[in-house]
């Protein structure tokens, strides 16, 4: 039996292996971008990567290297860097905001202009709306010079909008209150009645402002545009995690509290459909730190690694939170779930990127002033490495991920064709997990919960299968009511 070669993309490593576990879950619906991008990026050949592991460079971003801007992959396929603040001498403070926007294309390993935000903004949120559109939300407006924080002040309670079909941004809600070093969680419309909900959560810390902090949470509502104030979370916190659980509902795990500036490992979780939040069960368990990861497996397990505290380094350690433990009937305020540990990162790291593999597995990059890059099996529980990142280990613009900025260096993006790509302060690598195989087949990743029209997140092939197969069965059955009707009346005719 033949077999159809697959087509190998210009900037995919010539290595040997074959693809393993590459189809992406969901549909997704391409919106074409009508808008002429102007290049602004030379799309370089990528380097050899003997040794490397499935690492390839890419093209650098746009210059100046930036800080704690976002990456979003757009429903077309390229990816929007948006905002940042330009990397300082010292890692300790942020540089001037900047309010420009590049688009990035995987096909042509590419940079190209987009019309800036219309607020130049550093430690927001960018999220991908089921229309297609990005939300920009919060962020620190114009820091103080060499401040490692973001004064109220200067705390942006604007958002806008990015639309890939114009290539353009407009004005959105405001928020009620100013966020940074925030989460932001699309929601799905199941429990929200709505499509586009995103909650935000959490507020900057600031050393010398501590009494600023607030337990704020609030949702937008892409229909209309607007924010509304949801319950507050149990603790004012920024710098934590937020992870959309397969039951809908939200897990907000470690960061900074507000009235302390103090780290912590607990854990809540935020309940959509009643507007609540409740503690995660056994939650003082987790070490106490920011700068952590939060990934949601294909089991429904959720797993968190590295981070850091105020006095101390990066860590290694690793911890699984099951959202399907049962509540204790005798402490019904507790929301459930259960945190047990795993196995340890190789290297510390704080600030790192991670990202859920089509397999299963969790890719692990950067990070402590580290380009090293890990793969967590979540059979074996196990950690093994997965190369060195080229471009971010030949050049210095690897800063320190654990300093008193806590705005993250790198931003990993999964890219439409099951490739990840890591975007960090004037550097651009790409992993290709086909390239050096994959771990012991945890099997076919469940979907989270969709967020439009009441679906299961299903890929599009099962729908087409599933309607066809509904489809096709009508029809016939109609086919054979006409035969027998058909029949019946031939019985019934007189003989001739």
């Amino acid at each position: 039996m033949r077999t159809k070669s697959r087509r190998r993309a210009p900037w995919a490593p010539q290595v040997s292996g074959r693809l393993r576990g590459g189809a992406l879950l969901g549909a997704t619906i391409v919106f074409t971008s009508l808008a002429s991008p102007v290049p602004v990026g030379a799309g370089a050949a990528p380097s050899p990567i003997d040794g490397q592991g499935g690492w390839a460079s890419m093209a650098p971003p746009p210059a100046p290297a930036r800080l704690g801007r976002t990456a979003t992959l757009l429903a077309d396929g390229k990816v929007l860097l948006a905002g940042g603040c330009q990397a300082a001498a010292t890692p300790t403070a942020c540089g001037p905001l900047t309010a420009a926007a590049q688009l990035y294309d995987p096909d042509r390993n590419q940079w190209s202009a987009t019309a800036d935000m219309t607020v130049a903004r550093v430690g927001h949120s960018a999220t991908l709306l089921p229309n297609g559109k990005v939300l920009v939300a919060g962020g620190c407006a114009a820091p103080p010079a060499g401040s490692p924080g973001c004064f109220p002040a200067t705390e942006q309670r604007s958002a806008e909008l990015y639309d890939p079909s114009s290539g353009k941004w407009s004005p959105t809600g405001e928020m009620a209150v100013g966020h940074h070093r925030h989460s932001a969680t699309l929601l799905p419309s199941t429990l929200t009645a709505t499509c586009g909900a995103v909650l935000a959560v959490g507020s900057s810390i600031d050393p010398s402002n501590n009494a600023a902090g607030e337990a704020d949470a609030e949702v937008y509502d892409a229909a209309s545009g607007t924010w509304s104030p949801t319950a507050p979370s149990q603790l004012g916190r920024a710098k934590h995690t937020a992870t959309l659980l397969q039951n809908g509902k939200v897990l907000v795990v470690g960061g900074v509290l507000a009235l302390t500036n103090t780290p912590t490992g607990r854990s809540e979780l935020y309940d959509p459909a009643k507007a609540a939040w409740s503690p995660t069960g056994t939650d003082d368990a987790a070490p106490r730190f920011f700068g952590h990861s939060a990934t949601l497996l294909p089991g429904g397990e959720v797993l968190v690694a590295g981070g850091t505290g105020i006095a101390e380094g990066a860590r290694k350690q690793a911890q699984l939170y099951d959202s399907r433990a049962a509540p204790d009937p005798a402490n019904p305020q507790v929301g459930g779930g259960a945190w047990r540990t795993t196995g340890s990162l190789a290297v510390e790291r704080s600030y790192h990127t991670a990202t859920l593999l089509a397999d299963g597995s969790v890719l692990v990059a950067g990070g402590a002033d580290d380009a090293s890059t890990e793969l967590y099996d979540p059979i074996a529980g196990e950690w093994k490495p997965a190369g060195t990142m080229p471009s971010a280990a030949a050049g210095s613009a690897v800063k320190s991920a654990s300093s008193p900025s806590g705005l993250p260096t790198s931003a990993a993006t999964l890219l439409s064709d099951g490739s990840v790509l890591v975007i960090g302060p004037g550097f651009a690598d790409r992993y290709d997990h086909g390239a050096v195989g994959a771990t012991s087949q945890p099997g076919r990743p469940q979907s989270a919960p969709s967020t439009c029209g009441g679906k299961t997140g299903r890929p599009i092939w099962l729908i087409a299968v599933v309607a066809g197969a509904v489809l096709g069965g009508a029809a016939l059955l109609v086919v054979l009511v006409r035969r027998k009707r058909a029949s019946g009346r031939a019985a019934e005719a007189p003989a001739s």
